[in-house]
């Protein structure tokens, strides 16, 4: 009986040391292209505080480790550029994990953002809010109602919605100017999406949940 006692307590002191590996929160990205250049930010929120040591985090591409870092981001744009070589010339998946104590075990990844890669050639510029997505979250089976920026002219811009695991689940080409759209989600199972748009001269991309 002692034996067993002593077994149990160890499961449960095993459970508490290791069982506490918080993910982080928020993760989010940002790309855009403003002839020459790519700008582009990736941040994330720290964990919940847990008994165990956050040491910092491991940052991903394609489940290639890129680097392990304790601040809670990285970026380029306009002015300041301490991580240009993070993009890559293909797109690409980004995951972000903490890491804990002396011997780095890692959380799991509670999200993961689709990089389409780095834009070229291109000149001119579309502004960040080139759309603007109501409702976000929307249950399952509601009307996804997109509004586009008056005072911005598109001409054969690729509209692409992808689900988390990169497959497109919706591609159209948008042009004109004072547009809306509408796209239903009644074929689409709960979770992550990702709305692209592509326009020849910069790509803007924004996350989009389903419950």
């Amino acid at each position: 009986m002692k034996n067993f006692t002593t077994f149990c307590m160890c499961i449960l002191m095993s459970t508490v040391a290791f069982g506490q590996l918080n993910p982080v929160q928020n993760l989010n990205w940002w790309h855009v292209y403003d002839y020459p250049e790519n700008y582009y930010s990736l941040s994330w929120d720290a964990p919940v505080v847990s008994p165990d040591t956050l040491i910092g985090y491991n940052v991903y591409r394609n489940n290639v480790l890129w680097r392990f870092q304790n601040q809670t981001g990285l970026h380029c744009i306009e002015g300041s550029c301490p991580d240009p070589g993070f993009l890559i010339g293909h797109g690409c998946w980004i995951k972000v994990t903490a890491v804990y104590n002396y011997n780095n075990i890692e959380s799991s990844e509670n999200d993961s953002i689709w990089d389409y890669g780095i834009a070229l050639n291109v000149s001119g510029k579309l502004a960040l809010e080139s759309v603007l997505i109501a409702p976000n979250p929307l249950e399952r089976g509601e009307m996804l109602h997109l509004l586009f920026n008056e005072s911005l002219s598109y001409e054969n811009c690729r509209l692409i919605l992808t689900d988390n695991v990169g497959e497109n689940v919706y591609e159209s080409i948008v042009s004109g100017k004072n547009l809306s759209m509408e796209l239903s989600t009644s074929d689409l199972r709960a979770g992550v999406y990702y709305l692209t748009l592509i326009n020849g001269k910069s790509m803007v991309t924004k996350k989009i949940i389903i419950l």
